[in-house]
């Protein structure tokens, strides 16, 4: 099992490594970035990386929180308890035994993460363009304006106008109204259902 002992203090990552590779299902790694050990971690891998969280800054902290949410990577912090870490799971104080801190290890470990693949395109998309534009598209087609594109697909009003001018940037057209046009030439313009008044 891969395990990465983080601390800018040299001193200490070499003696907790030193101390863990004693155990012979542990591969202990040492390294003072955590973005760094972090970048490491190869698709349906799970990296257990014991933290200094004495030198923990708040940036270090808020990355680490996002790679777990995804389960590549099992933050163990080793340090102080007194200090606050909300929403760490697994902690381990700098005055505990070593069988404490490897137990925790072992614990960490579990299963590696799923692997995710792309979605694929929509198939009747013909211009090149990603799912979400190829949407935008459909909606502008439709006459729709930014603010209601935004609050149907509950995005931003930013976000549906930059996807906009990309879509017409991709398509090289300078109007929303081209792009309907084009839409109904190449006949893609997908029909909105209606319910049946019967």
């Amino acid at each position: 099992m891969r395990v990465a002992v983080c601390s800018p203090n040299r001193i200490l990552r070499e003696a907790l490594a030193k101390l863990l590779a004693g155990e012979p299902a542990l591969r202990p790694e040492t390294g003072a970035s955590v973005r760094e050990l972090t970048h490491s971690v190869q698709p349906g891998e799970r990296l257990v990386m014991v933290v200094d969280s004495d030198t923990l800054s708040l940036v270090d902290t808020n990355y680490l929180l996002g790679a777990a949410t995804f389960g590549h990577v099992a933050p163990i912090l080793f340090g102080d308890p007194s200090r606050e870490f909300p929403g760490f799971k697994q902690r381990v104080s700098s005055e505990a035994p070593i069988e404490e801190l490897i137990q925790r290890v072992k614990d960490a470990a579990g299963p590696p993460p799923p692997v995710f693949k792309k979605r694929p395109r929509l198939s009747a998309n013909p211009y090149g363009l990603t799912n979400r534009e190829y949407e935008i598209a459909q909606l502008v087609a439709r006459g729709m304006s930014n603010r209601k594109i935004a609050e149907t697909l509950a995005l931003k009003e930013q976000s549906v106008n930059t996807l906009v001018c990309r879509v017409l940037s991709k398509l090289r057209l300078e109007s929303r109204v081209q792009l309907a046009v084009e839409l109904v030439r190449r006949s893609t313009l997908e029909k909105k259902e209606e319910p049946n008044p019967n």
